[in-house]
């Protein structure tokens, strides 16, 4: 027959990718941030080579004329909303954004999963290697940088409700302008 009356071979769909054993995954993905976690830990002995590199490293990048945080800072520092943010952010929604972007590849997105996986290994392994090869210091950490920790600064990092536990402790006992 000819191509009008038979149906094409190739229009069959296409297989959806099997999704890895859930079990499996969890078991996988806890056990990565476990070993992340414990690797830091046994990362700390070295605060002497890290602020060497972390002074080494800023010389190149001055040398090599690249740009640096000092320039960020002072546009970005002169209020405490956005620092409060960036650093409440990264102290407490990256890791579970990652876990639920993650849920999200696994559940709607099989195939990107597996590789969106892997990456993850990938770099939380050099991220658990690099410490123990190059201990690095961050910058902000080098005082006669003239960056400013805002961690530090901010406090970010606690729960928001301790600060607010805090905030109600210090309020006049009359209640101090109430609703």
């Amino acid at each position: 027959m000819n191509a009008r009356t038979e149906p094409a071979e190739a229009e069959t769909e296409p297989e959806t990718p099997a999704r890895p054993p859930l079990i499996r995954e969890f078991l996988l993905v806890a056990g990565l941030f476990l070993v992340y976690k414990f690797g830091r830990r046994l990362a700390t002995g070295h605060t002497g080579e890290a602020f060497h590199n972390a002074r080494r490293v800023w010389h190149l990048e001055r040398t090599a004329h690249l740009p640096h945080e000092n320039a960020v800072q002072s546009a970005l520092l002169h209020g405490d909303t956005l620092v409060h943010l960036a650093n409440t952010y990264y102290a407490t929604v990256h890791f579970p954004a990652t876990l639920a972007f993650l849920v999200w590849l696994y559940v709607r997105r099989p195939a990107h999963y597996v590789w969106a996986r892997r990456v993850l290994a990938v770099v939380t392994t050099a991220a658990l290697v690099l410490p123990f090869t190059f201990p690095l210091a961050p910058p902000r950490m080098l005082t006669w940088t003239g960056l400013t920790d805002t961690a530090r600064v901010s406090r970010a990092g606690r729960p928001w409700w301790r600060a607010a536990r805090r905030r109600a402790r210090r309020r006049p006992a009359g209640g101090g302008g109430g609703r």
